[in-house]
């Protein structure tokens, strides 16, 4: 499913979050911005990818399915530190100064293996992001949740 990088998150809601934007909801049928990422991102973005504990988990929505890579069409699995994770049954979202930014988990996948650059404000995100601090971005949709479904 495609979104326009930076877009306002609305996904599967009849509303939307004005303070989340998304990043890296790439498909075949469309083109995105290509380039080579900092060094360190995808090192860092698979720290964050892989951890998945009671203090620091940045996955949103997991579902019970995997959604295949929407180029190759396989199921992807990713490892880092020794932590392998299957990708596609999540979102991955990350604070920003603005609010927070909401990308397929598979979104390291796209960069690796398809050469996506993704926006500044990612890469900034990512760089900003200490996982050893207290970060559920489950807790944060929740939150937003709440606060739309009161009005």
């Amino acid at each position: 499913m495609f979104i326009e990088d930076l877009s306002v998150y609305q996904f599967h809601l009849p509303f939307s979050f004005e303070d989340v934007r998304c990043v890296g909801w790439l498909d075949s049928e469309h083109e995105y911005q290509t380039g080579c990422p900092p060094v360190w991102l995808t090192e860092k973005l698979g720290e964050i990818v892989v951890r998945r504990d009671s203090a620091f988990d940045a996955h949103v929505n997991v579902v019970r399915g995997i959604h295949p890579c929407n180029f190759c069409g396989r199921d992807v699995e990713f490892t880092s530190g020794g932590k392998t994770i299957l990708l596609g049954m999540s979102e991955i979202w990350l604070p920003t100064d603005s609010g927070w930014l909401a990308a397929p988990s598979l979104v390291i996948h796209y960069i690796m293996d398809y050469g996506y650059l993704p926006p500044s404000a990612f890469v900034r995100a990512v760089w900003e992001l200490n996982p050893e601090q207290r970060f559920l971005g489950q807790e944060v949709y929740d939150r937003l949740m709440r606060k739309k479904m009161r009005g």
